[in-house]
């Protein structure tokens, strides 16, 4: 197997802001996920 060089830099602050708000993004995703698999609409 291949390895893919990156030149992406994990420590900067760049990084982290975008990698926290993607991580936030998909707690949000998972919490509809979530709610719209067990959640029954009554009408």
């Amino acid at each position: 197997m291949y390895v893919i060089e990156s030149r992406i830099d994990t420590q900067s602050d760049g990084y982290r802001r975008n990698y926290e708000a993607m991580t936030a993004r998909v707690a949000d995703l998972n919490l509809e996920l979530n709610r719209s698999m067990n959640e029954r609409v009554v009408r």
